[in-house]
């Protein structure tokens, strides 16, 4: 068959190694073969249908005392870090537009830690949006629905908004067919993060993608659902600066992050704001640094827009030059956008 490895599916969540009796005796296996658990075959398999999926089988060492597992080498350790999909563009592909035509930028979103293989290059039905109390009803008690979301992208409440968890949400979504869950996250959130659960294997039965976007982008996703009806439809790009540049604005969200001095701070804000801007910030982002600094600082409104949005005589004077940091953190946006999408 000219096979260049073999993956074995267990039929059931545990694995071992995989043994294999040839006739030949002196026949060896060539191929790197492994064995996967029942729910990633099923979540390989469902987005095999969807698109091509690339990637490879790392062998991993691992130590009993602390438990840990790593790579042999570092061009592996760099793809497990750069490859998966963390976080990316929320894009609409509506009735105006073609298939050349990237879409227009609704949002940006964080990948959950759980979930599928986020399908890219791709346009997906949207469908209306649901609130609390709806995403609790049981799917397989309500199965007259199931039309209205399969194989659409679906918007739910983050949380605990309704009778039900968060996790019970997307497993809803999951037996309403559905092919992306987007998880709307509160008004009141300070920063965006990746949405999880507490132990891993609880979300295996998870095979669809799992993404959190703001209460902004979900406004925006509500609009385009009212204006354009079943013709509304979105795609997912890629950019994992995105969530590199989340994770700055939650490592400043607390005042011992930034210096003792007030004064000292604006500083910290111009070389932050710098930082996050490279990685591709959109508007929203800067809104909630703009509420750490304010609100958590102690920074002025007025010392804020002095930073953020210079005057053309003082930009120069607010321009803070690359450090080491700085530039490793642009060397892993491009690093990150260059990887394989799939």
């Amino acid at each position: 068959m000219g096979a260049a490895a073999l993956l074995v599916v267990s039929p059931t969540d545990d694995v071992s190694a995989p043994v294999a009796a040839l006739k030949d005796e002196d026949g060896e296996i060539s191929i790197a073969s492994a064995m996967i658990r029942r729910t990633a075959g099923d979540m390989l398999r469902i987005a095999a249908k969807q698109m091509p999926i690339h990637g490879r089988l790392i062998s991993m060492t691992c130590e009993r005392k602390p438990y840990t597992c790593k790579p042999r080498f570092e061009d592996e350790e760099d793809y497990i870090e750069t490859s998966p999909a963390r976080s990316g563009l929320v894009l609409s592909m509506g009735v105006e537009q073609d298939e050349d035509n990237d879409g227009a930028r609704l949002g940006s979103f964080l990948a959950a830690t759980y979930g599928s293989v986020l399908p890219t290059r791709m346009s997906l039905p949207l469908a209306a949006p649901l609130d609390g109390n709806q995403a609790c009803i049981d799917a397989t008690e309500d199965t007259s629905t199931h039309s209205e979301f399969s194989g659409k992208v679906v918007l739910l409440p983050t949380g605990e908004a309704g009778q039900c968890s968060e996790f019970e949400k997307v497993s809803n979504a999951q037996r309403r067919d559905a092919s992306v869950v987007l998880l709307l996250q509160q008004d009141n959130a300070t920063v965006m993060t990746h949405p999880g659960v507490e132990v891993s294997w609880h979300a295996y039965n998870i095979t669809i993608p799992v993404l959190a976007v703001t209460s902004n982008t979900g406004a925006n996703l509500a609009t385009l659902k009212s204006e354009q009806g079943e013709a509304a439809s979105l795609s997912f790009a890629v950019s994992n600066g995105i969530a590199d540049a989340w994770e700055l604005v939650m490592k400043h969200s607390q005042r011992s992050a930034w210096p003792k001095r007030l004064k000292r701070c604006s500083k910290t804000l111009a070389k932050l704001l710098a930082q996050i801007r490279g990685l591709g910030a959109d508007d929203e982002m800067e809104a909630a640094l703009q509420n750490v600094f304010i609100n958590v600082v102690g920074g002025s409104l007025q010392e804020w827009e002095k930073i953020a949005h210079p005057d053309e005589d003082t930009e120069d004077a607010h321009k803070v030059p690359e450090d080491s940091s700085s530039e490793k953190i642009i060397q892993s946006m491009k690093k990150s956008q260059a990887r394989d999408e799939l």
